[in-house]
């Protein structure tokens, strides 16, 4: 056995599992970046007029803005942004147009399939984004009715996975 060869594939845009009252999609994912620092500055800089939301809130179209912790935040876009990475007045940022795979879950099953990994309620009460699912960190909102996970790359085959089992 090569430990170096995953068995389970990273899921590409597209890639779907189909299971009884819930459906689970990879998307494209835009633009993205990490910001830190001074959120309110970065978001004038970068996306003037996007919201800051938290965790299970509704994403509008991009611009948005996907807090993380008090200081830091995933700024989202329909398209790579243009940034000069780096430190800017009060803030940093870096570009993170790869660094998440985004998985979407829709119908009437999506929220039993979240709730066997999350513990905390996908109600928007909290105003962080980032949560643990089965223990990793993922980034969880909601967009035209369905429930949207952002995982790392390096984490997606697990995710993935995992969701090939939950959804069963």
């Amino acid at each position: 056995m090569d430990e170096r060869e995953w068995t389970n594939p990273t899921p590409e845009p597209g890639d779907r599992i189909e299971a009884d009252g819930v459906t689970v999609t990879c998307e494209a994912s835009g633009g993205a970046a990490l910001v830190s620092g001074d959120l309110q500055a970065a978001l004038a800089e970068l996306a003037p007029g996007a919201p800051l939301l938290g965790l299970g809130a509704e994403e509008p179209d991009p611009p948005a803005a996907l807090r993380l912790a008090r200081d830091r935040a995933l700024v989202i876009s329909g398209a790579p942004l243009e940034l000069r990475a780096g430190w800017h007045a009060g803030y940093a940022v870096s570009p993170a147009d790869d660094l998440h795979v985004i998985v979407r879950l829709e119908g009437p099953r999506a929220e039993e399939v979240c709730r066997s990994g999350i513990a905390t309620p996908l109600d928007g009460g909290s105003p962080c984004a980032a949560v643990l699912l089965a223990g990793r960190p993922v980034i969880a909102t909601r967009h035209a009715g369905a429930i949207r996970l952002r995982i790392e790359r390096p984490d997606a085959a697990w995710l993935w996975s995992l969701l090939g089992q939950l959804t069963r």
